[in-house]
C-alpha cells in the first residue's frame, strides 16, 4: 500500500525525484531570465 510517509522518508524512493526537481528549477530560472531579457530588450 502506498503512503506518503513511506515515500517522503525512504531515501531510495526520494532521491530519483531530485534530478527532476533540479531540472524543473533550472527550466523556471531559464524562463524567468528569458522573459526578463525580452522585457528589457523591448522596453
Amino acid at each position: 500500500m502506498f503512503s506518503l510517509e513511506n515515500y517522503l522518508y525512504h531515501p531510495v524512493l526520494r532521491f530519483p525525484s531530485l534530478p527532476f526537481i533540479c531540472r524543473f528549477i533550472a527550466f523556471l530560472d531559464a524562463m524567468i531570465g528569458y522573459s526578463t531579457l525580452n522585457l528589457t530588450h523591448f522596453s
